[in-house]
């Protein structure tokens, strides 16, 4: 018998937010990064000149300043309709240069709220459920007195649609990588 997993919304939940909170979100990022922006904490956010954020793959490299520009226009239309990815949908459809805003404002979201934790002690780096997993699937395949390998079970998938690193940092962190 074959078992898939399916991670979708919610399977980070407990370490990042979920689709109906990220126009609150993504005010935050905005209002903590506005105030942030020269803290060494935040090298992930920036290129050596620490007013500039990188995203040469969607066309922008543009200032934090600039994305700021239109802070007001993306809540807005987070406002607007049902989901984040809805937005995206819309933007795509029907404005390239909207969708690559909102693109390069997701990517700064989810690095914000991947390394949030290392400043705000409330928030847990990883979602706990995913040890739990791995603990569950991972098999000892071979165990000698040097070495044991660990082996994924052949009749398990595993797919996902989130935008998040929580699998993988929760492999590395598995395996200390």
């Amino acid at each position: 018998m074959k078992t898939t997993y399916l991670l979708g919304a919610g399977a980070s939940a407990n370490a990042l937010p979920v689709v109906n909170k990220m126009e609150v979100e993504i005010n935050n990022l905005f209002d903590f990064i506005g105030n942030k922006i020269d803290d060494t904490k935040f090298d992930v956010f920036t290129s050596h000149n620490k007013d500039k954020l990188i995203f040469p793959y969607f066309g922008l490299n543009s200032s934090w300043n600039k994305l700021k520009e239109h802070r007001e226009f993306i809540i807005n239309e987070l406002k607007k309709h049902q989901s984040i990815d809805t937005v995206a949908k819309i933007f795509y459809s029907l404005d390239n240069e909207n969708y690559n805003l909102l693109k390069a404002i997701l990517i700064a979201a989810f690095l914000y709220w991947e390394k949030r934790h290392e400043f705000d002690t409330s928030k847990v780096r990883l979602d706990s459920r995913y040890q739990n997993l791995w603990a569950t699937l991972m098999r000892t395949q071979i165990r000698n007195k040097d070495m044991t390998f660990l082996g994924f079970p052949e009749n398990v998938n595993m797919f996902t649609w989130n935008y998040d690193n929580q699998i993988y940092n929760s492999l590395n962190d598995l395996f200390d990588y």
